[in-house]
């Protein structure tokens, strides 16, 4: 099904809180989650990523962003960072949400995968104004806002 971008995002944003995730972390995952969604990324990884509040890309990718932002005042050329297997699918979505002039996965064989980020004052690029979310998707999202009572 075909939603609004900012719709989405909202849900996204409340599902992640419902889930018993920090406000902050919540926000930041609604934007990657449509941003993932929006680049044609798997819809499962977003309902995954929710899964345990404990241990979540929910969690960590936001410090690997921070991580970014840190080393490119401290360094100059491409920085890499090693991610968490679980963060693979969503990475690119959260790096996709600061300026920047590229940023790739990196995979080699044997080697965990790193995300690679090269410096450039690009803007982040604009997230349409529907995006394709599978049903279930919507509902899982839908439960997981409302079992808190966040709506």
């Amino acid at each position: 099904m075909t939603e609004t971008t900012a719709k989405f995002t909202d849900l996204a944003t409340r599902a992640a809180e419902g889930a018993g995730f920090p406000t902050d972390s919540a926000v930041l995952f609604g934007r990657a989650a449509a941003r993932h969604l929006a680049d044609d990324g798997n819809p499962q990884a977003v309902v995954r990523a929710l899964g345990d509040s404990g241990d979540s890309p929910v969690l960590r990718l936001p410090l690997v962003l921070e991580d970014l932002r840190r080393a490119s005042g401290a360094m100059s050329g491409a920085i890499e960072l090693t991610l968490h297997p679980d963060d693979t699918e969503l990475a690119l979505a959260y790096a996709r949400l600061v300026p920047h002039g590229a940023a790739t996965l990196e995979n080699a064989p044997g080697m965990p995968t790193r995300l690679r980020v090269e410096p450039g004052e690009g803007e982040a690029p604009a997230l349409p104004d529907r995006i394709e979310v599978p049903k279930p998707v919507i509902e899982r999202l839908t439960a997981l806002a409302v079992r808190e009572g966040v709506s």
